[in-house]
């Protein structure tokens, strides 16, 4: 994903791969202005609460998944929900600015059908735009 978007992006941007399980000691505090983390969530592993159950968990667990694709790639995340998302977002002094669940474009038909006709109904991928908050959250989680 780094070499696809240096070729899409030339220039003065800075383009890194890292793990959020480690600290980035590259990165100062309010150093940069925007922040593309791609495969970074996972909330979901199947799109309803139904398939997640019948494989014995639930919606609202968190747990690590990891899982090989394309047969030598190995890719693990943290699944859990939406709601503790968010929170870790405010707590971390974002808000939500935007919120977006791309579809496929029509030429992705051509290339893989089953996975066009899947995406146009269930989401890829999730994007948040966030910003930072103006305001002192009221409300810490919990119920």
């Amino acid at each position: 994903m780094v070499r696809l978007a240096r070729a899409r992006v030339p220039g003065a941007v800075d383009i890194r791969h890292a793990s959020l399980s480690e600290p980035l000691g590259w990165l100062d505090d309010e150093s940069q202005d925007v922040a593309v983390m791609a495969l970074v969530l996972h909330p979901l592993d199947e799109p309803s609460n139904d398939g997640l159950a019948s494989a014995g968990r639930s919606y609202f667990g968190v747990e690590t998944v990891e899982e090989t694709w394309q047969d030598d790639w190995t890719v693990r995340w943290l699944r859990q929900p939406l709601e503790r998302w968010c929170a870790e977002f405010a707590d971390a002094g974002f808000v939500i600015e935007r919120l977006v669940e791309p579809q496929p474009v029509a030429a992705m038909e051509r290339v893989d059908p089953d996975v066009y006709r899947k995406l146009l109904n269930e989401p890829g991928f999730i994007v948040f735009q966030l910003a930072k908050s103006r305001v002192v959250p009221v409300f810490s989680g919990g119920a």
